[in-house]
């Protein structure tokens, strides 16, 4: 008999021991180390319902929930949030970015499986059928390795990489990581007749990106606000769909010690700025021509990701504005916030 299959997101391995010990007995139960390492697993994991905690390094848990709104597939998915910090305007926050539920820690097991069957019971979709069992999931993050992934059904359709109009070669997709607009502007326009080009204004803009844009090579910023490139690339190394993808590292500030950190971390390749396109263009081309390296298929094609972009942008302006409605007609008081489905 199916079961509803439940994603939890938390760093911390004991809590997520636990969460799992509360729940597997009448759910199936996946887990995330942190927000990247949900997002990664969206498509694969399928869940029908997220339980995030809300403090985690690097991308927390109202930025994870934000992430998972603009995916198309799992924008209407049920999230709940874990936090031991439950002020109202935590709770404010949780729901303005697409929250369900929001519950406190420490976790009471049973009321926290009662929130879920509620939930369940008179809002959630009918299930889904899942391309991968609990057990094929397993194996395939198993030490091991487990061989090659479970393949999915023969109707799933197969992503293709975007060929060039006029060789049929698929072009490598780079993903350009930097907060300096200018700067983007002048390398996209200098590289998008050899490759596909898509860019990110920090770390934190590229984790919430990453998944969606699949890149097969970064070029990665150090001095970023919120989460710079180093903070990024030990991010992307912890987690085993990313571990090996090309990173190179561009810096302004270029001593021995800054490249030999990059590389202990990860990086590829370090070029120094300011540098000129030939130079760039060497680091790209030094690693696409290293054996193993190939442009992986793609899900959507870059017209898709535009397209996408501008939904976004449209969807996010429509609900800061119902926001702002709602805020100018609230009544004073914001009791009962708390939407905790506990009966």
């Amino acid at each position: 008999m199916s079961r509803y299959r439940i994603m939890i997101v938390d760093d911390e391995e004991d809590l997520r021991h636990v969460l799992r010990l509360t729940l597997e007995s009448r759910f199936e139960v996946v887990e995330a180390c942190d927000g990247l390492d949900a997002l990664s697993k969206l498509e694969t994991h399928e869940p029908d319902f997220a339980i995030i905690d809300v403090m985690m390094p690097l991308m927390d848990g109202f930025q994870l929930c934000e992430a998972i709104r603009r995916h198309k597939s799992f924008k209407n998915m049920q999230v709940m949030f874990l936090s031991g910090h439950g002020s109202r305007e935590n709770i404010k926050r949780g729901y303005a970015v697409g929250a369900n539920l929001f519950m406190p820690k420490p976790i009471d097991p049973e009321r926290l499986v009662r929130n879920v069957e509620f939930t369940i019971r008179h809002e959630m979709p009918p299930l889904r059928n899942k391309r991968y069992s609990i057990e094929q999931l397993r194996q395939m993050e198993a030490p091991s390795g487990g061989g090659e992934p479970a393949p999915a059904p023969k109707n799933q359709p197969q992503a293709q990489a975007a060929p060039t109009p006029a060789s049929g070669i698929p072009r490598p997709r780079l993903l350009l990581i930097d907060d300096d607009e200018e700067l983007v502007r002048m390398m996209t326009l200098a590289l998008r007749e050899r490759f596909e080009v898509f860019s990110a204004a920090d770390g934190m803009d590229a984790v919430q990106r990453l998944v969606d844009y699949e890149p097969d090579l970064l070029l990665l910023d150090i001095m970023m606000p919120r989460m710079n490139g180093y903070q990024f690339l030990q991010s992307l190394r912890g987690n085993s769909a990313f571990e090996r993808l090309p990173v190179v590292v561009i810096s302004a500030k270029a001593s021995q010690r800054e490249r030999d950190y990059a590389a202990r971390l990860g990086a590829n390749a370090f070029l120094a700025k300011p540098y000129r396109l030939n130079q760039l263009l060497q680091a790209i081309e030094g690693i696409i021509d290293t054996p193993g390296f190939r442009v992986q298929p793609k899900r959507r094609t870059p017209e898709q990701i535009e397209e996408g972009l501008e939904a976004e942008v449209k969807a996010r302006t429509a609900r800061d504005e119902e926001l702002n409605r709602r805020s100018r007609f609230a009544p004073a008081s914001d009791a009962g916030l708390d939407r905790d489905r506990d009966r």
